[in-house]
């Protein structure tokens, strides 16, 4: 965040871990135990995660609040929650009528995500797909993106992110 907007932009979107340290940006700045599991607050963003750049594995997300079920748009949606494919949750669609950039393999006919503008976009496609159960929005690769998913399996927690299920739009 603070330290990244400081150090410019030059890598956005590369995917080796050595790409997050440019600028000036270490990771002994970053990573360092002293800051905690969650490393340097200061680092961080939906691209630069402390995941990605330290070698942290992902934190599970715990499982649905169901205090969130039959509550109106938008707040039925899940905050900092992402639904990640795991190889199983996936439900691979023609999303061409949502968007036409930012689909799997870059392929809008049969994909799994598409860039989005905005979460409620991404809810309103998952009220409409068949085999759709749920939905996550966020920022990937520096893109805004909508994944599609048969189920919540996968829940990651994810700052930045929404996901919510089907009901959910």
């Amino acid at each position: 965040a603070l330290l990244r907007l400081l150090a410019g932009a030059a890598a956005l979107g590369a995917s080796a871990d050595d790409t997050c340290w440019f600028g000036g940006v270490t990771r002994e700045q970053c990573c360092d135990e002293r800051y905690g599991e969650g490393g340097n607050p200061n680092c961080w963003d939906e691209t630069y995660t402390v995941e990605r750049c330290c070698n942290r594995p992902a934190v599970p997300a715990a499982p649905r609040d169901p205090a969130l079920e039959g509550r109106p748009w938008p707040e039925c949606a899940e905050a900092g929650v992402v639904l990640r494919h795991r190889g199983a949750h996936a439900v691979f669609v023609d999303a061409s009528t949502y968007g036409h950039a930012g689909c799997f393999l870059g392929d809008c006919a049969r994909t799994d995500k598409f860039g989005a503008a905005d979460p409620g976009i991404c809810a309103r496609a998952c009220a409409e797909i068949d085999g759709c159960t749920d939905w996550s929005f966020g920022i990937q690769a520096g893109a805004k993106k909508c994944f599609l998913r048969q189920s919540d399996g996968g829940r990651e927690v994810a700052r930045g992110w929404r996901s919510g299920p089907k009901t959910c739009a």
